[in-house]
């Protein structure tokens, strides 16, 4: 959908601790969904589309595709509500699943429930950041989150704080503010049987294809 219609954008400075109301833009064209900043001033963003629909269901397989690292990074988001959601991003020479959920005083507090870094990545080799950050896939699962990455699982484990909400995208940049990430593929399908080696829900029976 070009026109994002059905999306809710907005966006958090993690310099400031805080939502900001402008300065940042999500929009698609050209068969991307791009995220970016025009406001020189507006560095460290995390700007989210999060789809409005209810798509029927609490366990999702969320698929994203990303043709373009160089400038920003992406990531996709599970189980949104007003109370905090879910997120797994690329970053700078690695990946992270975080919880985002706000304290008693209503401030955001972004969770780090996993991650990776890795050595050897040169931040400058920009060929190698897109062949080994090119797909992504989060499953949310009964109360069991797991991430693969270009179809190799990275992490697999339990949290209990959402089991429901909805689905979306991220894209964030420390330095770049006009390219703050593309995104040319977003998947979301009811989650297919289970690991036979991982506790979790049931699968969906009879239920396939996207959402």
């Amino acid at each position: 959908d070009p026109t994002l219609t059905d999306w809710k954008t907005f966006a958090y400075s993690m310099d400031q601790k805080d939502f900001v109301t402008e300065g940042y833009e999500a929009f698609a064209r050209g068969g991307f969904y791009r995220f970016r900043s025009p406001d020189p001033k507006a560095t460290n963003l995390r700007v989210f589309a999060i789809y409005q629909k209810d798509l029927g269901a609490s366990d999702v397989d969320i698929t994203l595709r990303t043709d373009k690292l160089a400038g920003g990074y992406t990531g996709a988001v599970c189980r949104y509500t007003e109370k905090g959601w879910y997120q797994v991003m690329f970053e700078p020479g690695g990946w992270s699943i975080r919880l985002a959920q706000y304290d008693q005083d209503g401030q955001l507090h972004f969770h780090r429930l996993a991650y990776e870094w890795f050595p050897w990545l040169s931040l400058n080799d920009s060929a190698t950041i897109n062949d080994l950050f090119r797909e992504l896939r989060f499953t949310c699962q009964g109360n069991r989150l797991t991430l693969y990455v270009n179809g190799v699982r990275y992490a697999s484990f339990l949290d209990d704080t959402f089991p429901s909400g909805k689905v979306g995208l991220l894209g964030w940049s420390f330095e770049n503010i006009e390219e703050m990430g593309m995104v040319d593929k977003f998947l979301v399908q009811r989650v297919q049987g289970s690991e036979a080696d991982l506790a979790g829900s049931a699968p969906t029976p009879g239920a396939d294809g996207a959402l």
